[in-house]
């Protein structure tokens, strides 16, 4: 399977439920990012979830496990993962 690579922020989370099969290309973690933190996701996994993810815990140096509003859970590849969100934003 293929993985998404973002190249830059985008206005409008695409579709692509690949970047959420777990195969994810050997990239370094990020320093920003820990366990209860809600996320912006740069790409979903289906048109009618959530556009933000709420960190539960890193499974691999470039995979997260995360909760995804209108989805449930899912694993992430880094490069799939935005700006971290305010609690109080929740990444709206």
């Amino acid at each position: 399977m293929a993985t998404i690579v973002a190249e830059s922020l985008i206005a409008e989370p695409q579709v692509n439920p690949a970047a959420f099969s777990g195969h994810c290309s050997l990239m370094p973690s990020r320093s920003d990012l820990a366990a209860d933190l809600w996320v912006r996701l740069q790409v979903l996994p289906h048109p009618f979830s959530g556009n933000y993810a709420l960190l539960m815990g890193q499974i691999a140096p470039e995979a997260w496990s995360v909760w995804i509003p209108n989805y449930g859970e899912a694993t992430v590849c880094v490069d799939a993962l935005g700006e971290v969100c305010s609690p109080s934003q929740i990444c709206g």
